[in-house]
Formats: C-alpha cells, sequence, structure tokens
C-alpha cells in the first residue's frame, strides 16, 4: 500500500516543483489541488510517482469553507484512485525533511496512528469562530481594499449582534484546533468522507474550519484513541498569526528540529530549498 501527498497550491511554483520532486517515488501517488483563481497552471515533473492533477477546482479564500472543500475534493479523488496506508495534507511550499525511505519506514512503525499538530487556543476563539454564522468572509481577504473593508464591516456588525442577543450554534459539541496540515490513515479519510455532509453543514459559515474540523471530528469519532499530537510532524514557526518564511540561514535549524516536515519556503529564499533538497537526494 502507498502513500498519498494531497496538495493545494496556488502560487510559488518553483518551490512546488521542487517539493514533488522530493516526493517522486513509486511508493506515493500525488494529488494537486490548484486555486480556481489560477488561469495558468505550472508543469510539473516526475519521473517514478503519479502526478494527478485534479480537475474539479476550487476558488479557494482564506477563512472560509471553501478551504475545507478544497480538501475534500483531494481526499475524495485519491481515496477513489487507490488503495493508499497514507494520507499526508500538503500545501505546496512543504518540504520533508527525511528521505522516502525513512518516511515510509516511519509511517510503517505507526500505521494505526493519525498526526495532528496541536495549535493553541481558548473557549473565546472557540466561541467566535465555530459558535456563531460568519457571513461575508469570502471576501475577508481581498486585493481590492474596498471590497475587503465593506465586507469586513459587515462582517463585525453581524458577530456584533449575534453577540448582543446570545446567540450561540453547534453548541452541543465540543472543538479541538489543529493544523489542516496532517498525517492520516486510510480510516481517519473513509469517516472524514463518509460524513462529509453532515461536516460541511456543520462548519459551513464558521470562520476558519480548516484548522477544526478534522481534529474536531476526529475527536468524537471511534478514531480518537489513533490520534497522535505531535511537534514532530511539522516545523512551522508563526509570525504573529502568519507562518514565517524560512530563511537561507535557517538551515541549520530545520535540519535539526527532529521534524519530519516544514512550511513554509519561498523563491525568494531558494538556496535553502535547494539545500535540503540536495540533502534529500544524498541520504537516499
Amino acid at each position: 500500500m502507498k502513500h498519498a501527498y494531497l496538495i493545494m497550491a496556488h502560487n510559488e511554483f518553483e518551490v512546488l516543483q521542487c517539493l514533488v520532486s522530493s516526493l517522486d517515488d513509486s511508493r506515493n501517488d500525488i494529488f494537486i489541488h490548484f486555486d480556481k483563481k489560477l488561469r495558468g497552471l505550472p508543469d510539473l515533473k516526475v519521473e517514478n510517482a503519479k502526478l494527478y492533477i485534479l480537475e474539479h477546482r476550487v476558488d479557494v479564500r482564506w477563512g472560509h469553507v471553501s478551504q475545507m472543500k478544497a480538501m475534500y475534493n483531494l481526499m475524495e479523488k485519491a481515496m477513489y484512485t487507490d488503495n493508499y496506508k497514507f494520507f499526508h495534507l500538503f500545501s505546496g511550499v512543504h518540504l520533508p525533511l527525511y528521505n522516502q525511505d525513512y518516511l515510509h519506514a516511519y509511517f510503517d512503525k505507526h500505521k494505526v496512528n493519525n498526526f495532528l499538530m496541536k495549535m493553541p487556543t481558548n473557549e473565546r476563539e472557540v466561541s467566535m469562530k465555530m459558535k456563531r454564522y460568519h457571513f461575508f468572509i469570502k471576501n475577508f481577504i481581498h486585493p481590492n481594499r474596498i471590497i475587503q473593508r465593506i465586507d469586513q464591516l459587515c462582517w463585525l456588525v453581524l458577530l456584533k449582534v449575534q453577540d448582543i442577543f446570545g446567540f450561540k450554534r453547534n453548541k452541543e459539541f465540543d472543538f479541538h484546533k489543529a493544523s489542516q496540515w496532517g498525517s492520516l490513515n486510510y480510516d481517519a479519510i473513509d469517516y472524514l468522507i463518509q460524513h462529509k455532509n453532515s461536516i460541511v453543514k456543520k462548519y459551513a459559515l464558521t470562520f476558519c474550519c480548516d484548522e477544526f474540523f478534522i481534529s474536531s471530528e476526529l475527536e468524537r469519532s471511534p478514531l480518537r484513541p489513533s490520534i497522535m499530537y505531535t511537534d514532530k510532524l511539522l516545523k512551522c514557526d508563526f509570525n504573529s498569526v502568519s507562518p514565517r518564511i524560512y530563511q537561507d540561514s535557517d538551515y541549520s535549524y530545520l535540519q535539526n528540529s527532529g521534524c519530519l516536515f516544514a512550511r513554509k519556503f519561498s523563491k525568494s529564499n531558494f538556496d535553502l530549498v535547494l539545500k535540503i533538497i540536495s540533502n534529500l537526494k544524498s541520504s537516499s
């Protein structure tokens, strides 16, 4: 049984090609969802892995349920393509920090586990993001600043109205926050797909549901004992609320982190990307 890498991409195609090259192994299949807003797609090259570019693409917006829908498109495409042991949810600016022999051996030892990276949260954040209706999220981050400001103002007004009247939704559910970039086994993906309709309905008009739905749904499922929260799955540091782009000087820091994967990389620091790829090849 092979591994499936499910990648959501929208830019940084030079980094994406390096990521694809690092996963180019006969034991892997690679699935990529490109944001529907993209007009031209890169010509990615593989030699050993099978590469699938999704035809059904979603217009992905930050904080919006469209992020979850794009992830579901990837899950379903992979699930109906082959029988995979693990499904790794990646962005297009991820890189592995270990070679494929190491990664396959590692996950073979932990095949009953589902790996997630827990994110800090509190009851106030959970209540605001998951237990209110969030309208006007689609253009919350928009290149046109006027549209963005109008949407944010309308969003805030409707949120305040719900607070004034003490309105809450999803009151019967507990929510857990974890990075959407996880490594899940067959049973977890199968469970999420089987319950897709109820899950999408539950998280529609929530805020940043991609950071809640996988961990929350698995926590309340029979698969709860299989969840392994670990800070060694993904190295991802934040500047305030945004992931930090790693610099060329971060090479030793990343290599000594003990993490399996890392994010976020950019063409602006491409020497670091090439150095990591070179190290993966030399260690194979």
